[in-house]
């Protein structure tokens, strides 16, 4: 025969929130507006912001990096962006990218994108991504940059093709801005 009254799970915790020493929905709040705050920076900034999971698949990209690369957050986390990547560079980010991955080490790269979209274009991009790490030291994901450097090549190209080519500025050109294509 079933009690008269019903069964009451006994509460873990005596008593109500306001006896903890912590103010919870205080804690909840300040959390919840310290993301839509985070959230509301990445999407205001003209650089591409991108965050993995510690395998490497993508969990957000922001507004700059989806019209950087023409795609969404889905065909990111579908891995579709290694398609965005020219053809001519995929193997060499493949591996710096998968290196940094299997190391858990930081990564910082150059390489050309081929945007979808409407607007097809090739644009030469600095992409760099940081491992973040628990309080213990264990691998949560990524978090990286992807920034149009494509005006920068053009400058490059441009004081190449200048009559001071090969005088004193030669040195400047090649100590600030480097030579081609290169891994950081």
């Amino acid at each position: 025969m079933l009690p008269a009254t019903p069964f009451q799970p006994e509460p873990r915790i005596q008593g109500s929130t306001a006896e903890l020493p912590v103010d919870l929905p205080a804690i909840i709040n300040t959390k919840a507006a310290d993301h839509v705050q985070f959230r509301a920076s990445t999407e205001a900034l003209p650089v591409g912001i991108f965050h993995t999971d510690h395998h490497g698949a993508f969990t957000y990209v922001n507004p700059a990096w989806q019209t950087l690369t023409g795609l969404s957050l889905n065909d990111a986390h579908d891995s579709a962006w290694f398609k965005a990547i020219h053809v001519e560079d995929r193997t060499a980010v493949l591996a710096a990218w998968q290196q940094a991955l299997s190391d858990n080490a930081d990564v910082s790269l150059e390489f050309r994108i081929v945007s979808a979209g409407e607007n097809t274009s090739i644009k030469i991009v600095h992409a760099q991504a940081r491992a973040l790490r628990s309080d213990q030291g264990v691998i949560l994901g990524f978090v990286g940059t992807l920034e149009d450097v494509s005006a920068r090549y053009q400058q490059q190209r441009e004081l190449a093709a200048s009559p001071t080519h090969g005088s004193g500025h030669e040195k400047w050109r090649h100590r600030y801005l480097g030579n081609g294509y290169r891994q950081r």
